[in-house]
């Protein structure tokens, strides 16, 4: 499994953690996110930092931080 494969894995589970079921989970990854300045969390994982920032976002809406 590569590396980029992996971490969209993480990121799922993380959003399925946090918002309950996958489908909650796939709504949120599809929605512009007015914390991302109106992008999608999609559109960030294409890069390491951009998953980065995806779960620290999620940790914050976890723990009521958002």
């Amino acid at each position: 499994m590569s590396d980029r494969l992996l971490t969209v894995a993480l990121v799922y589970s993380k959003c399925v953690d946090v918002f309950g079921s996958e489908a909650n989970s796939v709504a949120w990854l599809k929605s512009s996110i007015y914390a991302l300045g109106g992008a999608r969390p999609l559109d960030y994982l294409d890069t390491n930092a951009g998953a980065e920032m995806i779960m620290s976002l999620l940790g914050r809406i976890e723990y009521g931080v958002y």
